[in-house]
């Protein structure tokens, strides 16, 4: 009767354990939820959306390339070969360009009794932001003070000041101009976005021109050094 007992006792004893184990097992790891509501999926839905219809653009803009580069070819290889280092070259950013587009203007912004530091710069995670935001709605060429930004375009902290590429901004206001194919709509739809709350909690202020018919970005002050390649001399194929 006694080891009766003891057995139903220790079956007992290992069921809590193991309720208990499971119990601080759920509590530790607890299941992380999607809190957004539904205006906030919508929009996120929009804009992934948005950027599979520019993917879908810029893939077929290559393909009519690349079909045209195959005819030209067949007809002409030295014109072909000027023409794809001048395109080449506009898509790397190292010619002057020009086309329609806006002006944003990025300078302090305080109230009235505002008592604290005073921003002197922006810090680089903004303007990776801000230059993810322009890309979204449909920016073809951006310039952040006067730099050019490229896919090679390195935007960084030293020592506390914000460099773009190898220069410095050293103050505020800076202009930031971009060239887009439809600058009302990307006007309108940064005019709606949430990036000017952005700046505004780092005590900056971010302002929009209106559309303008010409805006002129510099070429890229970057130095390319291209490694792992050298010339290689055409020789005569002797009979």
């Amino acid at each position: 009767m006694e080891r009766k007992k003891t057995i139903y006792f220790t079956c007992i004893t290992a069921i809590f354990g193991f309720m208990l184990a499971v119990q601080l097992q759920t509590t530790s790891h607890p299941k992380v939820r999607d809190t957004r509501d539904i205006w906030e999926l919508r929009a996120d839905l929009k804009k992934e959306q948005q950027l599979q219809r520019q993917l879908v653009l810029e893939i077929g803009d290559y393909e009519e390339k690349l079909r045209n580069y195959k005819q030209k070819q067949r007809s002409n290889q030295e014109a072909v070969l000027h023409e794809t280092v001048s395109e080449l070259e506009q898509e790397a950013g190292l010619t002057k360009t020009e086309g329609p587009g806006i002006v944003l203007t990025i300078e302090p912004f305080y109230s009235d009794h505002y008592v604290g530091p005073i921003a002197e710069t922006v810090s680089p995670e903004l303007l990776h932001r801000l230059i993810n935001e322009l890309n979204m709605y449909g920016a073809k060429e951006i310039a952040i003070a006067e730099e050019r930004i490229t896919n090679t375009t390195a935007i960084r902290d030293v020592n506390g000041a914000t460099k773009i590429g190898d220069s410095k901004i050293s103050s505020l206001p800076i202009t930031v101009k971009v060239i887009a194919d439809d600058a009302e709509m990307l006007c309108n739809r940064l005019k709606v976005s949430t990036i000017r709350d952005d700046f505004v909690v780092e005590n900056l202020q971010l302002t929009i021109s209106e559309p303008l018919t010409s805006v002129v970005i510099p070429p890229s002050k970057e130095k390319w050094n291209v490694k792992y390649m050298e010339t290689v001399k055409a020789e005569k194929e002797e009979k």
